[in-house]
């Protein structure tokens, strides 16, 4: 499993970039290096500057593939949502119940980087701390709506994915792509509202995050 998961290749909709950086030496580098620098030092301190300068090669060459840092952050996320729904779909794919179902999408959700996955060469583990502290601001409402559709593609593909398992498991239940958000976001916002306030919340970890996980679906499907 974890040599099929070395070798997934994420389609991304192309209002995310000006030249599709997975078409490319150049490209795939840039996104490398850009997810490692962008999780190592925070958005606000990362800029083109500094990735040309860890690349070797020149802001201009940077810009070709991306308009600006917002627009390569959206690129990442995305590339990190729909890796996501692909972990979600593989662990689900051979699960005939349906309460079993959203065991395993909480399992992924608690753990996403178990059998880390290599996308366009950007390791799972710096899309998931770039998840964790910079994807509330991939809804800035200043990006232009071209790239906002772009990005919401990739995040409404998760969203729905799940949706799907939690309606198998209680088709009654009105509400499945509401939980699923609550899923998304409690499983990476808490991680990162504990790294800023540690007294005000229990350390969310992988064994504590499962069990918020599965309270919050459990308890909404079987109300």
């Amino acid at each position: 499993m974890h040599k099929l998961l070395d070798h997934v290749t994420i389609r991304l909709h192309d209002a995310l970039f000006q030249k599709d950086p997975s078409t490319s030496d150049v490209g795939r580098e840039i996104i490398h290096k850009g997810a490692a620098l962008v999780a190592r030092e925070g958005l606000e301190s990362f800029t083109f500057r500094k990735l040309a300068s860890e690349m070797g090669s020149t802001e201009s060459t940077i810009y070709r593939y991306f308009r600006n840092k917002q627009q390569l952050l959206q690129y990442l996320m995305s590339m990190y949502w729909s890796t996501l729904e692909w972990k979600i779909a593989f662990a689900t794919a051979n699960v005939e119940n349906g309460v079993s179902g959203v065991d395993k999408l909480i399992e992924v959700l608690s753990d996403p980087l178990k059998n880390e996955v290599k996308t366009h060469s950007a390791h799972l583990f710096h899309l998931h701390n770039i998840a964790i502290r910079e994807s509330a601001k991939t809804y800035d409402p200043e990006l232009t709506k071209k790239i906002q559709v772009g990005y919401i593609s990739a995040y409404s593909d998760l969203i729905e994915r799940i949706s799907k398992i939690i309606t198998t498991a209680q088709p009654r239940y009105k509400y499945s792509r509401s939980i699923a958000v609550a899923l998304v976001e409690t499983a990476h916002h808490l991680s990162y509202f504990h790294s800023i306030h540690p007294d005000v919340v229990e350390p969310p970890t992988q064994g504590a995050l499962k069990q918020i996980l599965h309270h919050i679906a459990f308890t909404a499907i079987k109300s």
